[in-house]
């Protein structure tokens, strides 16, 4: 297994997930098309059964699309999407986190905006 990939999730996931990151901070951009099964294996160190489970999870989300003979291409909405997908995973899963965490910390609500401008 490459170092790519951490062991939390499965490989396909894990790649159907870069792809969406890459569609995010747009350096996947729609009608783009992405690498053949075969040369994202290769490049990824996977076999290609991994990689074809990754493109079917998104192709089935419809944030990809197979044309027949040319590949897989990156669909109208697949941005919109994933940022949809994105923001609600955030307010699902990272929100209650970051409140339990500030809780446990006593910070208040003004104390994280102060210390998220100083990120910068």
């Amino acid at each position: 297994m490459t170092e790519l990939f951490s062991g939390h999730q499965s490989i396909y996931r894990q790649i159907a997930g870069k792809i969406k990151d890459q569609i995010l901070n747009g350096d996947l951009k729609r009608g783009d098309k992405l690498p053949s099964l075969r040369e994202q294996a290769v490049a990824l160190e996977v076999n290609i059964n991994t990689i074809t489970k990754g493109y079917n999870i998104l192709e089935n989300d419809g944030m990809i699309e197979k044309q027949r003979g040319l590949g897989f291409f990156v669909t109208e909405d697949a941005y919109k999407q994933v940022l949809t997908e994105r923001k609600q995973l955030f307010q699902q899963e990272t929100l209650p986190k970051l409140k339990q965490e500030l809780c446990l910390l006593n910070l208040s609500d003004q104390a994280l905006l102060k210390l998220l401008k100083e990120i910068d």
